[in-house]
């Protein structure tokens, strides 16, 4: 897309211009591209259908946000350039945490107070972290809220049920951001 800078023919103009081209503004600058496509006899694939799917409902997750006013100024503090605290709530909800490195889990033994921990990050930030800790067949164990930590990047789970049986156990950790987005990490135990 190109950008139009101190253009007085352009400045200010909005809309598509002889069926081919679209000038758009964002703040005080003039964007211009050339016109979609308008086919309407197109089928989405799947994959693009998910896509528009995800873009729906991190709209409606930004428009939400920015009526909070605390949410809308955190969000405005992490903008760069010329983004808005809309625009920074919907890449936001575009972006699910990330794992960094595996889990460590070799401190769980099957006893009551073993630590597990996983380090995770987010484009805006981490609100949960889960984890469920299932036998070798699929049985519950045990499940809790991990910890953050002071790093506040690694994330702590004591155990609270004893577990006889640890070869085999699966040990799966859920992160949350703020828009709901989910990663999960999964390890067994060997």
């Amino acid at each position: 897309m190109a950008e139009s800078k101190d253009n007085v023919v352009t400045y200010g103009l909005r809309g598509l211009v002889g069926k081919m081209l679209v000038f758009k503004r964002r703040g005080d600058r003039t964007f211009v591209s050339s016109r979609p496509s308008l086919d309407k006899n197109r089928i989405a694939t799947a994959a693009q259908l998910a896509i528009q799917e995800k873009f729906k409902l991190a709209i409606i997750y930004a428009k939400g946000a920015i009526i909070d006013p605390v949410l809308k100024a955190d969000y405005e503090l992490s903008a760069t350039g010329n983004q808005s605290a809309f625009n920074r709530a919907f890449m936001d909800a575009q972006a699910a945490p990330e794992f960094i490195g595996q889990a460590t889990t070799n401190g769980y033994l099957g006893v009551v107070g073993d630590v597990v921990s996983a380090k995770v990050i987010d484009d805006f930030r981490v609100v949960e972290v889960k984890v469920v800790i299932e036998a070798d067949n699929g049985d519950l164990i045990e499940e809790g809220n991990a910890i953050l930590s002071a790093d506040q990047v690694k994330w702590n789970y004591t155990t609270s049920i004893a577990n006889s049986q640890v070869t085999g156990t699966k040990i799966i950790f859920k992160a949350y951001d703020l828009p709901g987005n989910e990663t999960v990490l999964e390890t067994v135990i060997n």
